[in-house]
């Protein structure tokens, strides 16, 4: 039972021990409700009534009206405490008109005057006790009946409205728009639980994590995934089917552009030795997400593997992967709780999942016999931590709304994708959020990949760049990937990792999965690996250098000089001039200078990252590169943060890159 439905049963538990038995024929004399409205599909000319008082009532006397019409309900028909009664055009067309407890218009406990037609766009509902007024609801572009308070409830083709307040406002805050079969009224993601994390990247890890979980499964492995087509994965599976496991398969139908030939040849190999597969999304089927994007495998209701990646051949150890973040997950809270997701998912009550042979009753499986080959499976660290579960459309956008806004220090985001409306800086986007975590004085750095649209990306940093503080960059491949897939961020001393695009599609239309990891043991293994992308690792250093610079300036105190260097985040900088030393925790310093020429040097503290420059200062009457500022102490202070957040855009080395500047 999900938070909400749980916090429903106590308010009518607590209800029941307040009000006197007996049954019920209009509102209490405490003015406690009685009745009140609890759903609304204008699609389905469906509306739910529930009993929330602690006696039973008949209906007798109750009616529903939407201005133009009335259903008047007939003596008779009794509802217990907390049973509910939905009435809908048409019985069994779906999920939300085919459940128990569902009547039609025309039922002979009903009788209609005028026009009731509950309108799709738009539309004010309100229940009656003879003439009294017990509850309304508007939605769309209705403006409410009298009493209504604020804006009406949101609404979206295929949804449904659903009543998520145990009180009665006769606002939209009473209110949630859902879909038959999404989750958001039953499994809300707020909730954090104990577990064991153990980080992994692709494409250094070959997909040997993914394996390694696996092959630990004695009892099941549910698998949600957008696309595996790997061979070695389809081998692994079938024989865990063989040793005993119940192996079950949800993939996406018509995943965008893709050719699944292939894949569907291999999941038919594995259902022919035991698994069930199901497809979501086929042909007409009724959608209740556009992609099913996950990326997740629950391993004997104990422990989860999650990915930014799909399971392809070249992310699980064939050629070459992408980049992406993943980890092992062990808590059986967690697994639960995933557990729960991936059986409301695979169900087929929704009308939108369908076996594998249904869908293509002639397939073939993969000829000939697929041969496991395990992966060498790199010293990988586990930590414990806390993790928080995150889902598309349930809450995805705003948890990352709340997540960035929680930033105290640091927010590092690598994105395969940037949605044209979640680029603006004045909206409520990713990149506003990005812009008022830097305002705030923060390092916040973007990594966008531009190996599929370069352009369009270097567009967007650009833009991102010259009007907020973030420090951004469009990434066309890296050492060993040629594909950013990554959806990850790093915010403080916890991880986001999954599935989740910044595209309205993935926050509100698809299911997606992603994890939230409170460690700092797991942040500093993610933050390590986003810092050497954005090509300012200790390695990158090592090789390259801290590429120092300096920069004269002049003020009424005579000439200084700004050292700058790029590095990583936590760096200590030793800083040499003329052979004064000094020591910083930021990638800038100031040293007074007199005229004539000058070294300095910077090196890294626990790396063998040196830099060195000469340059020379002008005397009073001279040239030379200046810059007049009123106080030194401004400039020491604006030259630290403002470097701090640009210098590391000066150092790429011979990386592949492409500037967002």
């Amino acid at each position: 039972m999900g938070k909400r439905s749980g916090t429903l049963l106590c308010f009518l538990i607590v209800l029941a021990a307040m009000l006197p038995a007996g049954q019920v024929a209009g509102a209490s004399q405490t003015g406690s409700p009685v009745l009140l409205i609890t759903e609304v599909s204008p699609s389905d000319e469906g509306v739910t009534v529930r009993n929330v008082c602690a006696s039973p009532v008949d209906l007798g006397g109750w009616s529903l009206s939407d201005g133009e019409g009335s259903l008047f309900f007939g003596k008779g028909t009794v509802l217990a405490p907390g049973e509910r009664l939905t009435v809908v055009a048409e019985k069994g067309k779906n999920w939300f008109c085919s459940r128990s407890g569902t009547i039609q218009t025309d039922d002979r406990s009903l009788s209609r005057s005028g026009r009731f037609i509950l309108a799709d766009s738009g539309d004010d509902l309100v229940l009656r006790s003879g003439a009294s007024v017990a509850d309304q609801v508007c939605w769309g572009s209705s403006s409410g009946a009298e009493g209504w308070t604020g804006g009406p409830v949101r609404i979206s083709s295929a949804s449904y409205i659903a009543r998520t307040s145990e009180t009665d406002t006769d606002s939209s805050d009473d209110w949630t728009t859902t879909r038959a079969g999404w989750t958001n009224l039953r499994f809300p993601g707020t909730s954090a639980f104990e577990a064991t994390v153990t980080p992994f990247s692709f494409p250094e890890s070959g997909g040997a994590p993914v394996y390694a979980a696996l092959e630990s499964a004695s009892l099941s492995a549910d698998i949600s995934m957008y696309q595996m087509s790997c061979p070695n994965v389809a081998a692994l599976l079938a024989l865990l089917c063989e040793r005993g496991v119940r192996v079950r398969i949800l993939v996406e139908a018509e995943p965008l552009g893709i050719d699944i030939s292939k894949e569907l040849a291999l999941l038919k190999y594995v259902e022919d030795r035991g698994a069930e597969v199901r497809l979501i999304n086929f042909g007409d089927l009724p959608q209740r997400f556009v992609y099913v994007h996950n990326k997740y495998a629950v391993v004997d209701g104990e422990k989860v593997v999650i990915t930014s990646e799909n399971w392809t051949s070249g992310n699980m150890g064939y050629g070459e992967g992408n980049r992406g973040w993943g980890a092992v997950v062990e808590g059986e809270e967690y697994a639960g709780y995933m557990g729960r997701v991936f059986e409301n998912d695979f169900d087929t009550v929704w009308g939108d999942t369908l076996d594998l042979g249904d869908a293509y009753p002639g397939l073939k499986g993969h000829p000939g016999t697929l041969t496991y080959s395990p992966p060498d499976v790199p010293d990988m660290r586990s930590y414990e931590a806390f993790v928080s579960p995150v889902l598309s459309p349930d809450n995805s956008f705003r948890t990352l709304r709340s997540f960035i806004g929680s930033a105290e220090y640091r927010v590092y985001a690598e994105e395969m994708d940037l949605g044209g409306s979640m680029r603006t800086v004045s909206g409520d986007t990713p990149v506003s959020w990005m812009a008022a975590a830097a305002d705030r004085g923060l390092d916040v750095r973007f990594i966008l990949d531009a190996s599929r649209s370069g352009d369009d990306a270097v567009s967007a940093v650009n833009m991102i760049n010259e009007t907020t503080g973030v420090s951004a960059i469009a990434v066309d491949g890296g050492d060993g990937f040629s594909l950013i897939h990554n959806k990850g961020l790093v915010v403080d001393g916890s991880v986001w990792i999954g599935s989740v695009n910044w595209t309205g599609t993935s926050f509100n239309s698809n299911r997606e999965t992603a994890v939230i990891v409170t460690s700092d043991g797991v942040a500093s293994f993610f933050s390590e690996l986003f810092l050497s992308d954005f090509g300012v690792s200790a390695d990158d250093l090592e090789e390259d250098g801290p590429s120092l610079t300096a920069e004269l300036v002049r003020g009424k105190g005579g000439y200084a000089a700004v050292l700058r260097a790029s590095g990583p985040y936590g760096s200590t900088f030793v800083w040499t001039m003329d052979g004064q030393e000094r020591t910083t925790d930021t990638p800038a310093t100031v040293f007074r200078v007199s005229s004539g020429p000058h070294k300095s040097t910077v090196r890294i503290e626990g790396t063998d990252a040196y830099g060195e420059v000469s340059f020379e200062v002008p005397s009073e009457n001279g040239g030379g590169y200046i810059i007049y500022l009123s106080a030194t102490v401004i400039l020491l202070i604006g030259a630290a943060v403002a470097f701090y957040r640009d210098g590391p855009r000066r150092n790429r080395g011979d990386r592949q890159w492409r500037s967002g500047r």
